[in-house]
């Protein structure tokens, strides 16, 4: 139970930031890819950039796709970033959130399949 506390907060802080992506441009939101990679050559750890990394790939995916997940996705999807659970294969209309964990392992520039 105690982890779960630990995966709703991560998923409170992600949607707590989104109505200041939404308050953004195009142009702004396309910029945050620089700002979030510039906090990890800061030395920032992915952990810590994470809400703003779900946050900012979430309203993307939003403006882009005309997709949003809802809480209960964003909160089921944080152990498969933090690794903690198995890789499963793709459901229907889970893309959007495969996209959250795959982007910022990107930025790492980790070598392999993700």
């Amino acid at each position: 139970m105690l982890k779960l506390r630990k995966y709703h907060r991560l998923a409170k802080k992600i949607f707590q930031l989104l109505p200041t992506y939404r308050a953004m441009t195009d142009e702004t939101l396309q910029s945050q890819t620089e700002v979030l990679k510039g906090f990890l050559s800061q030395g920032k750890t992915l952990l810590e950039i994470l809400p703003q990394a779900f946050a900012v790939v979430i309203e993307a995916d939003k403006r882009v796709l005309g997709l949003e997940p809802y809480y209960v996705q964003v909160l089921g999807d944080s152990p498969y970033f933090l690794e903690i659970l198995p890789k499963l294969k793709l459901a229907r209309g889970k893309l959007s959130l495969r996209q959250c964990h795959f982007i910022p392992k990107l930025w790492r520039e980790k070598k392999g399949t993700f």
